[in-house]
C-alpha cells in the first residue's frame, strides 16, 4: 500500500487507482494525472502542429467543446503535462485540459480538512473510468473540429476579429452540429467574448 498517498488523501477508491495514465484516443495523445495536492483527476489531450486548434487559448475553444467542468487549460508541454511522443511524431504538441475538482466533485485532499469545510466541499468522486470517458468524449469532439472545413472557416473569421485590447477571440453564433457539414455561404455572425468595447465607451 502507498502509505504516503494514504496519509495525504485517506482511504477510498483512489487507493487502487494509478496516478498517471497515458494512451491515445481518436489518434490524439491523452494524459490523465492525479492532482498532487487535491487528489482529483485532471484530463489532457494534445493536438499536433497543423491542427487548427494548435496554439489556441482554452478560452478560445470553451464555446466549441464540452467536457466535465469545461476546458480550462491550454499550453505546450510543461512540467507534469508532457509525454514522450511515438517515433516519428512531433513533440511540440498543444495540450488542452480539464479537471474534476469543481463544485459537486469530491477531491480527496480537501476531504482531509476538518469540519465545517469538509461538509461544504462534499461531492462525488470522479474516478478513473469517468475521466477516461470524459476525455474520450472530448477527443471525439476535437476530431470533428480538426477535420471540419466549416470550423476552419469560422475560426479564421474569429481570428481576424480578435480583440485588439485583450486578445480574446469573439464567439461564433454557430451550432456545433454545423461543423460536421460542408462549408456554406451562410454569413458568420460573431459576438464579443470580452467587455473591452463596452468599457471603452
Amino acid at each position: 500500500m502507498d502509505e504516503e498517498k494514504l496519509a495525504k488523501f485517506g482511504p477510498g477508491p483512489w487507493m487502487t487507482e494509478p496516478d498517471r495514465v497515458e494512451y491515445k484516443a481518436e489518434g490524439f495523445p491523452v494524459l490523465l494525472l492525479r492532482h498532487e495536492e487535491l487528489g482529483n483527476w485532471c484530463g489532457y489531450l494534445a493536438v499536433q502542429p497543423g491542427n487548427p486548434l494548435h496554439g489556441l487559448d482554452h478560452r478560445d475553444v470553451s464555446g466549441d467543446l464540452w467536457v466535465h467542468g469545461g476546458v480550462n487549460y491550454a499550453s505546450q508541454c510543461s512540467e507534469r503535462v508532457c509525454h514522450v511522443p511515438d517515433p516519428g511524431e512531433p513533440d511540440d504538441v498543444w495540450w488542452f485540459g480539464f479537471d474534476a475538482g469543481h463544485g459537486f466533485d469530491m477531491s480527496p485532499g480537501l476531504m482531509r480538512l476538518g469540519s465545517p469545510l469538509r461538509e461544504m466541499l462534499w461531492g462525488e468522486y470522479r474516478d478513473l473510468e469517468y475521466i477516461k470517458a470524459s476525455v474520450e468524449g472530448l477527443a471525439a469532439q476535437i476530431k470533428v473540429l480538426s477535420e471540419s472545413k466549416q470550423y476552419a472557416r469560422v475560426l479564421e473569421a474569429r481570428k481576424r476579429n480578435r480583440c485588439s485590447q485583450c486578445g480574446e477571440l469573439p464567439v461564433a453564433e454557430t451550432e456545433p452540429a454545423a461543423y460536421a457539414e460542408e462549408p456554406t455561404d451562410v454569413v458568420i455572425r460573431l459576438k464579443p467574448s470580452c467587455d473591452c468595447a463596452a468599457a471603452a465607451q
